[in-house]
């Protein structure tokens, strides 16, 4: 029987301690959440997630041998160019709430426009452009990535985003938005990872082909859908490779 009861103490124990931790885990949780942490918790959110998205990404290219090895100097511009998203996300999302409250379908509409053809467009114009700074490449190239890579980009985010923002903004308090966000950003990371260095190597090939005015003309008749199709097809290879 004493056996009997020091095995219950234990146990009892145990459960006690577990609970223990549950509670401080929960009240840590509070606390990174709370209004005078959330900044820096959503900084460190999409600072964390974006460089683990852009590590799936080297490694992937590592285990297909399109590149040699993994690049520190390109994870170091994702870390970067994510310390400034990620608290433009942050002020993004608790002004859009402050002027756009509530939940009625009305609202839900007016935030989902703003946002997909507002904040969409200026994330990715922010990511390609800090990206290329760091890269020290001129304007004009920079330029020439917004307007291909882009566009290649927003029409992958009205894809991904546009369901995933209805579920954002219906069932989740502000302070929760920026960790949903990145989390589904995990995967559209690692796609901007893809479509920003994959395409480059791509890209360098074909720069040093001359094309004609004549053949630039009869492709572009027939490229817009084909081209689109594309695009929709490597993002679904991307989340599939991330899988």
């Amino acid at each position: 029987f004493q056996d009997y009861a020091i095995l219950v103490v234990m146990v009892l124990l145990a459960k006690l301690r577990q609970l223990a931790a549950i509670q401080q885990l929960r009240q840590f949780g509070h606390t990174l959440f709370s209004t005078r942490y959330l900044l820096i918790t959503n900084t460190g959110i999409t600072l964390s997630l974006s460089m683990f998205g852009d590590a799936l990404q080297q490694r992937y290219e590592v285990m297909c041998k399109r590149q040699e090895k993994w690049n520190p100097t390109r994870a170091r511009h994702i870390g970067t160019t994510a310390l400034a998203i990620g608290p433009t996300c942050h002020f993004w999302y608790k002004y859009l709430d402050l002027f756009l409250p509530g939940r009625k379908a009305a609202t839900l509409f007016k935030k989902l426009v703003i946002d997909q053809t507002i904040f969409s467009p200026i994330c990715i114009a922010s990511f390609l452009t800090l990206i290329g700074l760091q890269e020290g490449m001129k304007m004009k190239d920079i330029a020439d990535d917004l307007r291909t890579k882009g566009f290649t980009l927003l029409k992958a985010e009205w894809i991904v985003w546009t369901p995933a923002q209805l579920f954002n903004f219906f069932f989740l308090p502000t302070r929760f938005r920026v960790l949903y966000d990145n989390t589904i950003s995990l995967a559209f990371d690692y796609y901007y990872s893809y479509v920003k260095y994959r395409m480059d190597k791509k890209g360098s090939t074909t720069d040093t082909e001359s094309v004609t005015e004549d053949s630039k003309a009869s492709h572009t008749k027939h490229s817009v859908v084909e081209e689109t199709r594309f695009e929709y097809l490597e993002l679904l290879e991307a989340l599939e490779n991330l899988r």
